[in-house]
Formats: C-alpha cells, sequence, structure tokens
C-alpha cells in the first residue's frame, strides 16, 4: 500500500512531538485537492470493489458530494459501476411469498402485519409444518396472542 508522506530528519525528540501536533493541527484547517481524492477512492473501489468506503474516514455523504462537486464530462463511470453484473432483460417478477437475499438482509414480499412474513424476514427457519396452529405473542405483551387459522396461510413459502 502506498501513501503520501513526507520524511522529517534531523529534529530532536520534543521537535517531531511538536511537528506531529503542528502537523494534524494545520490539517484541519486545510483543504482537499478533490480530483485527486475521487482518484485515490476510485482506485481504492478498483482494488476491493466491496471495501466500506468509510474506512477513509469519509462518511457516504462526503464522498456523495465529492463525486458531485465533479462535472460530469471529467468523471467517467466509476469502478462500482463497471464491476455491477449484467442485468436480465425483462420484466421483474416477484410474487406474494418470495424472499430474497440481499447479502446478509432479507427482502420479502408480503404483508408486513403477517407474523409468518415477520418470522421469515428475521432470519430464522421455521422448524415444523409451516401451516401448523401455533399461537404468535403480539408487541410482548403476555396477554395479547394470534393464532392463524387452522388451514394454513394463503400464500407462504416453505423452506
Amino acid at each position: 500500500m502506498e501513501a503520501d508522506c513526507v520524511v522529517v530528519e534531523g529534529i530532536t525528540e520534543a521537535e517531531k512531538r511538536a511537528f506531529i501536533l503542528a502537523d494534524n493541527k494545520l490539517g484541519l484547517g486545510s483543504t482537499w485537492d478533490i480530483e485527486r481524492v475521487q482518484l485515490m477512492l476510485d482506485e481504492i473501489v478498483r482494488l476491493d470493489v466491496d471495501l466500506d468506503l468509510s474506512l477513509t474516514g469519509f462518511d457516504a455523504a462526503e464522498i456523495d458530494q465529492l463525486r458531485m462537486d465533479l462535472a460530469p464530462e471529467e468523471k467517467g463511470p466509476s469502478p462500482r459501476d463497471e464491476a455491477m453484473p449484467e442485468l436480465r432483460k425483462g420484466p421483474a417478477v416477484s410474487r406474494r411469498g418470495d424472499i430474497i437475499r440481499l447479502g446478509t438482509h432479507r427482502l420479502v414480499c408480503g404483508d408486513s402485519r403477517d407474523p409468518w412474513i415477520l418470522s421469515d424476514a428475521d432470519g430464522k427457519r421455521a422448524s415444523g409444518d409451516r401451516h401448523q396452529r401455533r399461537a404468535v405473542q403480539l408487541g410482548g405483551a403476555p396477554d395479547r396472542w394470534w393464532w392463524p387459522p387452522r388451514s394454513g396461510w394463503e400464500g407462504s413459502s416453505s423452506h
């Protein structure tokens, strides 16, 4: 890994410590070479497309602002855009009960008021028959329970 640096030689330990403090203090009032920062961010993404860019000390809003500050004609597609897989052609299709995994997250197509859907979204696998009658406690209140219908739950997904 390469980093820009300045090597300072021939100073005492006290001068070294004073320089460290001054260098950090002076940095607070400095400005960034936006194009250079953007090039460095793009290079980081090219090297590791999944790296969390907040490790650079810039948050997502700051990175977005840096990108917007550059004129559109000065920047091409980002390495992250180029690394994206080709999308399928045709309409997107989903139906009630579909569970889509997005990394460590789950997107469930269904009614968010349905406890079965919520149990599918919590990341835990349901055990036993998905259509068995079982009580579900509502809102953590010991006196509020809900029982699904005996016939099962239309549109529920199976595991």
